[in-house]
């Protein structure tokens, strides 16, 4: 009982100091002075990042059932989606399977036991989509 009346009581607490920091806000007409006289300290807004660095290459594993491939990448940061593409090795520029996720990774299923895939992954942000990752290549079990 006790930590549940601490958490409201942080709650209400969270909330005051969220409407007190808007009106502060509203009220300092951007004027950095008027602001710190208030007790609120002044945040650094947010910057654009710019062109996207190009993903490195994917990860591809044995996906969780037979005929499927687990592909992922380390975030790229100020990315919002993925583009996916996966061929096969033996004609690596037709592509199976076109995909756009918001995640860095992705399930390609219903692929064929014994076939070698080749995937390249690419991120889309502000300033549009990078250029496609090396391609990774693994054969399907």
């Amino acid at each position: 009982m006790a930590i549940a009346n601490r958490n409201a009581a942080y709650a209400a607490a969270l909330s005051l100091l969220r409407q007190l920091a808007a009106y502060v806000e509203s009220h300092s007409v951007n004027d950095v002075a008027v602001l710190i006289s208030s007790g609120f300290q002044p945040v650094k807004g947010a910057t654009p990042v710019g062109p996207l660095q190009t993903p490195y290459t994917a990860i591809m594993r044995q996906g969780p059932m037979s005929g499927s491939i687990a592909a992922r990448t380390p975030k790229v940061k100020g990315a919002y989606s993925y583009n996916w593409r996966l061929a096969l090795a033996s004609s690596p520029t037709v592509y199976l399977a076109e995909v756009q996720t918001t995640a860095a990774r992705y399930v390609f299923e219903g692929l064929t036991p014994g076939q070698t895939y080749v995937a390249q992954v690419s991120a889309v942000g502000a300033a549009g989509e990078t250029s496609w990752s090396a391609p990774t290549s693994l054969m399907i079990v």
